[in-house]
């Protein structure tokens, strides 16, 4: 899938309907698998490996970090490990994290995430 077969206006509402996807996971303190998450989206057909993907859910993660909201994009993992892909880790990197232990730093992202983005009329358990 190539990034020139979507509209600015198609891209705006993928964007917005992933941030919606990934913004729910993290008020529950759960994740989502890039394929679960991909299969979700109804804006524009991806796949896990889908550069699109990744350039939206760096986008959406870069918004939350100056939000001072976190990186939202901790949400999508691989199913295999259950943690983000190494792209995750990099772009972190170059938004200025030091990232030691990345299994201590994706756990600390996500209680930031679920910090910011819980509802508080919402159970989880």
């Amino acid at each position: 899938m190539t990034n020139n077969t979507i509209t600015p206006q198609k891209r705006q509402k993928l964007l917005n309907e992933v941030k919606e996807i990934l913004i729910h996971h993290a008020a529950m303190k759960k994740t989502i698998s890039y394929g679960s998450l991909c299969r979700k989206i109804t804006a524009f057909p991806l796949s896990p490996t889908d550069p699109l993907l990744h350039e939206i859910l760096g986008e959406i993660s870069k918004t939350s970090m100056e939000e001072d909201k976190g990186m939202l994009s901790a949400v999508a993992v691989r199913d295999d490990t259950k943690m983000p892909g190494s792209g995750f880790f990099q772009f972190a990197t170059e938004l200025g994290h030091l990232i030691g232990n990345r299994e201590e730093f994706f756990r600390d992202q996500m209680d930031l995430l679920h910090s910011k983005y819980r509802d508080p009329n919402i159970l989880t358990f």
